[in-house]
């Protein structure tokens, strides 16, 4: 329970841990709404529907209650185990209670967060205020009902706002509130506090005229709008201001010309507006800020701009200090002193020296290039924040000085703005040049080829003097560390990708060496696992070093794409392109490639495994590092074809089925064809069948029927521990074909798996060839025999976890129940289908989506079925497919829109398109 947070205070989103998510569907929402109002209380049923549902409560509503009340406990506590009790959302006496601490429920922290301000207390009431307001995204909700709880929670925003402005004030700061007042007056034009704190921020600013001025603006819009005068608040600020009241303190007095000692820039800084605007906030929230990131990122530039634009807060002068020319050892407290203008140091005293220069001063220090001193570097700035309380330091290192209190801020290559970095730097290569669409689309490709690395971009733009930007992209595209200025030497680190790459590469431990040169193996993001086999180290020591290696900025982590998965890694381009020259001078390449290799191999070995581990699992494991399986797939059918590769791409069909990946699928199975070894008969059958089934979908039926065939030719060589996966695979064929309009093939391909069972002789396969008789004869046999042998065969499929079974029944049971017209078992059926699905590791079923809208337009739902046509014509495209894959479906969609008014089925139509099967399942 400790990890659930629920974030009422905007849309309705729920968070287990890191992983934070939507509410998925309207009801689940609405009672989490009328439950989190109420939070720890209990709610009547009644109370519930009401809120809920209001005067159209269908009959039986609470049974539906029921329903969404389940699905909302599996969302707010996912990892319940079945059968224990819920902890969080419970039903009790007739009611119902969300048992949440008050950290755990958006609101009620937020109303904490607020009752504590106090701007007595300004530093305090600053923080707990912009936590409070941090946690605002938006009005609640607009339900009737809660509008006295949605008025409460606005009103105490609007305090949380008067209060954090009114500590900025005090806490001596008025031209950090005095920018946002604008803004806020207009939402809140009769708040008579904020228009006092607007005049006193005004006053303190210097601009006396002005806050009386506001004043007047104020009395006006309150006698035009509500035919009142000021307050006594306003008329006692106003008096303050014309008799210059002790009281609200005088302006402050000017200051002495500030000493700014910062390099000079000759270009704009591009793409940077966000990084400006945190840093900045960064450095008037803390004493150390540190600049991290690869090299080429542009750090120095960042914290230069930075400062620049920082140094009105520092009165006694903004310095900048670089460490690059020292080495090791070398006193760095002594260049720090001499630079700000400390007195000389004697021999041992340069400390000493250091933290006479920065006591009582009120300035700010930039400490560029850390990273080689690092050690050296922590100590000086240790020194120098310890010697007065008003200096501050901003850092730039390519891996954090490791201090207390220190605060980073990754520096990221740029995005979108890759782009106009180029041009920039394009129009002062070449002078004149004309910046058409064209031009741009090349920058483009330089950019992304070049991972937006702000140095790499600004080499590769300098080469515009020679080569046309198609040339250009070529060049980096074969080799992009080789890079370099042209024309007068500068500093050795920033000559080239090379030898700016090289100047990190120093710093590291052999092992690290090891790991980053090995790691250009991998061209994508990986997991800790296939980093482990690729470099040939133990799994706990690569993840250390990977660690290492992000810390050191050679490595970029990010975020588990999905809940529970694990870190991924990636290399930069160019970071990888120096990897790759270490590796080819170690002469490691190809021994390096193998291990990778044979490891993609082992993991689509067990992707393919048709026993009763979690294919969804499996194929998560796959979609971890599928760079490296596509990278393997690369070399091993396109490079120097071989059967290992054929044996792993045969390997994968499963895995690319249910990721709708069919159009790859077909590129590497059909090279597969080209690379199999007559000795392995059942890699021939992965890859054959796989490819057959792969054409079915795309309706290719001639060439689907012939790889079926070749697949199947190998059935009589194969081992008797492979016959029940084959008899798989050629039971999943007939499916295939009897859906993509071949039935006569597809109950061909049932004899053949009827066959099979037999000489088999197991429970598995007789269940399987029930199911695939009741799915490729359900369009010869009444529906009502259908639909009889569905109810017969599902519980045994299911009972022997043999999903693969279940789905072809479960589909069989829809065709029968849309044939028969019946939309009610349909709808039960359908559900089957897509859980067994998504449970088999399936993530687009668009053919499925079209099938569950059919069973709503026959039952009249007609908005939530247009909403899933939509849904499954997005999935179709997709997956490489037309749409719509049954005759139905035409006749019916008229009907649902008929029977909408135009903007209704517009609406549905958008709300339906990006729909998850997850979230369809919920609806």
């Amino acid at each position: 329970m400790s990890d659930l947070r629920v974030h009422d205070l905007g849309p309705l989103e729920v968070s287990i841990g890191e992983h934070r998510e939507p509410i998925r569907g309207r009801m689940p929402a609405a009672i989490l709404t009328v439950l989190a109002v109420h939070a720890n209380e209990l709610v009547p049923v009644d109370t519930v529907v009401d809120a809920v549902w209001g005067a159209e409560a269908p009959t039986g509503a609470w049974h539906t209650l029921d329903s969404h009340v389940f699905r909302l406990r599996k969302q707010l506590e996912p990892h319940r185990a079945t059968g224990a009790a819920p902890t969080v959302l419970l039903k009790q006496d007739d009611g119902l209670r969300l048992r949440v601490a008050p950290d755990q429920l958006d609101s009620l922290r937020f109303a904490a967060l607020v009752d504590a301000a106090d701007v007595d207390r300004p530093a305090d009431c600053l923080d707990l205020c912009e936590r409070a307001l941090a946690l605002w995204r938006g009005t609640p909700t607009t339900a009737d009902w809660a509008q006295a709880w949605v008025a409460r929670l606005t009103e105490l925003r609007a305090q949380a706002t008067e209060r954090r402005l009114d500590a900025l004030i005090r806490s001596g700061h008025p031209e950090r509130a005095l920018p946002e007042f604008d803004a806020l007056v207009r939402e809140w034009p009769f708040r008579e506090h904020l228009h006092s704190l607007r005049m006193t921020a005004l006053y303190r600013c210097g601009r006396t005229e002005q806050a009386l001025a506001a004043y007047e603006e104020v009395r006006r819009s309150l006698r035009d709008e509500l035919g009142v005068t000021p307050g006594p608040e306003l008329r006692e600020i106003q008096r303050q201001i014309l008799e210059h009241d002790a009281a609200i303190e005088p302006p402050p007095t000017r200051r002495p010309r500030q000493e700014i000692h910062l390099p000079a820039t000759m270009t704009a800084i591009v793409g940077r507006e966000s990084d400006l605007a945190d840093v900045g906030a960064l450095l008037g929230e803390h004493r150390l800020v540190t600049l991290t990131g690869t090299a080429g990122t542009g750090k120095t530039r960042l914290a230069v701009e930075v400062a620049r634009q920082a140094a009105p807060a520092y009165p006694d002068g903004v310095w900048f200090v670089d460490l690059a020319p020292l080495t090791s050892g070398e006193p760095i407290a002594e260049l720090v002193g001499a630079t700000i203008g400390g007195t000389a140091a004697t021999a041992g005293s340069a400390e000493e020296a250091l933290r006479t220069a920065v006591r009582g001063r009120r300035m700010l220090v930039v400490v560029d290039n850390c990273e080689h001193v690092l050690t050296e570097a922590a100590d000086t700035v240790t020194t120098v924040l310890g010697a007065g309380t008003a200096v501050t330091v901003l850092a730039t290192s390519r891996e954090p000085l490791d201090l207390d209190g220190e605060v980073l801020h990754p520096v990221a290559p740029l995005d979108a703005a890759g782009v106009d970095l180029f041009v920039e730097r394009l129009r002062t290569a070449v002078p004149g040049l004309d910046v058409t669409g064209e031009v741009r689309a090349r920058a483009a490709e330089i950019s992304t080829a070049l991972d937006g690395l702000p140095l790499a971009i600004e080499l590769a733009a300098a080469r515009a003097r020679v080569y046309g930007l198609a040339e250009i992209r070529d060049q980096i595209r074969s080799d992009p560390t080789r890079l370099a200025r042209m024309g007068r030497p500068g500093a050795e680190r920033r000559q080239s990708l090379q030898s700016a790459l090289d100047w990190g590469h120093r710093l590291l431990t052999p092992a690290e060496q090891l790991v980053h040169r090995r790691l250009a193996a991998l061209p994508g993001p990986f997991g800790v696992r296939a980093a482990a086999a690729t470099v040939g180290l133990p799994e706990p020591e690569t993840a250390d070093l990977l660690a290492m290696l992000v810390n050191r900025s050679l490595l970029t982590s990010q975020a588990a794409p999905r809940p529970g998965g694990p870190t991924l890694f990636r290399q930069l381009v160019v970071v990888r392109g120096h990897a790759g020259h270490e590796l080819d001078g170690a002469g490691e390449t190809e021994q390096t490639l193998d291990r990778r290799d044979d490891w993609v191999a082992g993991l689509a070995t067990v992707a393919s495994r048709t026993d009763r581990l979690d294919l969804r699992r499996r194929y998560r494991m796959v979609d971890d590092d599928y760079a490296a399986v596509r990278a393997m797939l690369q070399r091993s059918l396109v490079e120097r074809p071989s059967p290992a590769g054929a044996r792993t791409a045969g390997w994968l069909h499963g895995y690319w089925y249910y990721r709708g990946q069919l159009v790859e699928a077909v590129r590497w199975l059909e090279l597969g064809c080209a690379a199999l070894d007559d000795r392995d008969p059942m890699a021939s059958a992965w890859v054959h069948l796989g490819l057959a089934k792969m054409l079915a979908h795309q309706g290719r039926l001639d060439r689907s029927r012939r790889h079926s065939e070749l697949g199947l030719a190998v059935a009589d060589r194969l081992e008797p521990a492979d016959i029940g996966a084959f008899g798989l695979d050629v039971a999943i064929q007939a499916g295939n074909l009897w859906s993509a309009g071949d039935p006569e093939t597809g109950r061909e391909l049932l004899a053949r798996t009827t066959e099979l069972a037999s000489a088999g002789d197991t429970p598995v396969l007789a269940v399987l060839v029930d199911a695939t008789r009741c799915l490729v004869e359900s369009d010869v046999a009444e529906p009502g025999v259908t639909l009889d042998r569905a109810e017969q065969v599902y519980p045994l499929a299911r009972a022997l976890d043999l999903d693969v079974a279940a789905w072809m029944v479960a589909r069989a049971g829809s065709y029968a129940a849309l044939a028969a017209g019946a939309a009610e078992t349909g709808m039960a059926w359908s559900e089957r289908v897509i859980e067994l699905h998504l449970a088999e590791g399936g993530e687009l079923g668009g053919a499925f989506v079209e099938m569950r809208a059919n069973f709503l337009a026959l039952a009249g739902d007609h908005r939530t079925a247009v909403a899933l046509y939509s849904a499954a014509r997005t999935q179709r495209h997709r997956e490489g497919l037309e749409w719509r894959s049954m005759p139905a479906t035409d006749e019916l969609r008229a009907a649902a829109r008929a029977a909408l008014t135009p903007s209704d089925y517009e609406k549905a139509w958008r709300a339906g398109a990006d729909l998850t099967l997850g979230e369809i399942i919920t609806r």
